[in-house]
């Protein structure tokens, strides 16, 4: 591939200097009430993919109909007790699962292997009961189009944590089965990998990597089933990255970054196919240490090649993100859909006082970049606010995901909204739909509505199909799609009855999205057709 990377980025984002805060409309889903007591940093982990008639999205594409959302927190449900996961599908179903009580730092992936048509979430954490790290997995089943529970929690490295080397555990995936982890142990990272066939196996081939904490994974797009590894060194002065084969035979050092003061939070994402080395980076800098500090979220892109690392005072970079402001949690996710340029990575924080939003005490952050000539941001000028949830989001942490799917992408959260008497925290997936590539559609909802009432009927049905609505103050565009993913049929419902035909189409389940014209809210509904 081409590239000249970060510098031309900068020099696009200049607008950016002074960042203005902009609010913006639903999607947005809410889910459970959560204790904020039992919350943690580092406490989010979330997975994106899709159909899209493509192979790129792996094996088991068909059994996502359209998409299929998963999200991890260690924060405990009310109902639950205990952290959970979550699930949301475009067949209209969603869900929340129990995971071990004490889980810690879970992360979690979407596998679908090459030999069948399975779908398996595999979720990983630091359970202290269990005597280390461990793993829970379930199969997405077609049909009820949902994750019927987890498996029985499984050991996959012994850890007892020390001062300096608290638990950390992340996972990743690509498209042909194969999932890597790597783990906090005492002095050095572990890196696992593994093979899915059927039930998925605990990682092996460990590789170690001293002198390094907080770790992150992704796997790289390449026929060698190679993963790339970013960890910081123990002083917190610089970070590294490691490249490693499937086997763990074969490693060696991709990067050493500058000296950069104090850093924290490293993440890194890789493109899902095509561009076999690149891949991006965010980081967290506290600089200088002492009083008066900043909280810089720091940007790094590697062209196969060619390495930019930016140190925070890089001419025409985005200085608003690095003003004395509370930006932490950085978070990104590198989009490639295989075909020409079609690149972009999204990079997500949390912030307080951004500049250009007086009003806006706190909130999570969302920019796109290209990093592809002419290296476009997605709303020049400025930030696009993830949650929308004015002056009510305290420090949490967030992740971003969407690399499998060209239904754009995710952001989960844990935030603690001030304005419920009873101070409970919850935690949020908005998703994007596809074709644009602003965070949110144009204009401004500081109240996410409630999604309308909507019935469909008959329910089976064989020649046509009666979508009421029960309060249509707007229009609603609606797409159709069966259980392949392909698109059956869209357009706009405007009354409060509507009638769709259908007597023609084959027997099978069909899903229905919706989209509120004016707020852009998003529902999906799903009807059977006889």
């Amino acid at each position: 591939m081409k590239k000249t990377i970060l510098l031309g980025i900068a020099m696009l984002c200049t607008q950016l200097s002074f960042g203005q805060y902009i609010p913006a409309s639903a999607p947005e889903n809410f889910y459970h009430s959560i204790v904020p007591s039992s919350c943690s940093y580092n406490d989010v982990g979330t997975d994106t993919r899709d159909a899209s008639g493509s192979s790129i999205f792996g094996y088991g594409s068909a059994n996502y109909l359209n998409y299929l959302n998963v999200t991890v927190n260690s924060c405990r449900d009310v109902t639950l007790l205990a952290p959970t996961f979550n699930w949301q599908s475009s067949a209209g179903t969603s869900g929340t699962l129990a995971l071990p009580n004490d889980a810690e730092d879970p992360d979690v992936v979407l596998v679908s292997p090459m030999t069948s048509n399975a779908v398996w979430a595999i979720v990983v954490y630091y359970s202290a009961s269990l005597g280390g790290y461990g793993m829970s997995y379930s199969q997405f089943m077609p049909g009820p189009w949902n994750f019927p529970g987890m498996s029985v929690p499984t050991l996959i490295y012994p850890y007892t944590p020390s001062p300096g080397y608290e638990p950390h555990i992340n996972i990743d995936s690509d498209n042909m089965g194969h999932y890597a982890v790597v783990m906090q142990d005492i002095g050095s990272i572990l890196s696992m990998t593994q093979t899915v066939t059927g039930v998925p196996p605990a990682p092996a081939n460990p590789l170690w990597f001293s002198g390094l904490i907080e770790p992150d994974v992704a796997y790289n797009g390449n026929s060698s089933h190679e993963v790339t590894v970013i960890g910081l060194t123990n002083s917190r002065n610089y970070y590294r990255t490691m490249t490693r084969d499937y086997a763990g035979t074969v490693w060696y050092s991709v990067y050493n970054s500058a000296f950069l003061p104090e850093l924290y939070q490293p993440r890194i994402a890789t493109p899902s196919s095509g561009l076999t080395n690149d891949y991006a980076i965010t980081v967290g800098r506290k600089y200088p240490v002492g009083v008066n500090v900043h909280f810089d979220i720091l940007f790094q892109v590697n062209e196969g090649a060619l390495n930019v690392a930016n140190d925070g005072s890089m001419a025409g970079y985005p200085a608003g993100i690095n003003v004395n402001n509370n930006n932490i949690f950085p978070c990104l996710t590198y989009a490639y859909t295989g075909v020409g340029t079609n690149e972009q990575i999204s990079m997500g924080w949390y912030t307080d006082a951004i500049a250009g939003a007086p009003n806006q005490a706190n909130t999570f952050i969302g920019l796109d970049v290209s990093p592809v000539p002419p290296y476009t941001c997605s709303t020049p000028g400025s930030y696009m606010d993830i949650t929308n949830m004015w002056q009510q989001n305290n420090e949490s942490v967030m992740a971003i995901s969407g690399r499998y799917s060209n239904w754009s992408k995710s952001a989960a959260f844990t935030y603690s909204n001030a304005a419920t008497p009873s101070y409970a925290s919850r935690l949020i997936w908005k998703i994007q739909n596809t074709g644009t590539t602003n965070w949110k559609p144009t204009g401004v909802q500081n109240v996410v509505s409630a999604p309308n009432a909507i019935d469909v009927v008959p329910n089976p049905a064989s020649d046509k199909v009666n979508i009421n609505i029960a309060d249509i103050k707007n229009a609603y565009d609606y797409e159709i799609y069966n259980q392949l993913g392909q698109l059956m049929q869209k357009g706009m419902l405007q009354q409060q009855s509507n009638s769709i035909d259908i007597s023609n189409w084959a027997s099978g389940v069909y899903i229905m999205k919706m989209s509120n014209t004016a707020t852009h809210d998003m529902t999906t509904v799903q009807f059977v057709k006889q």
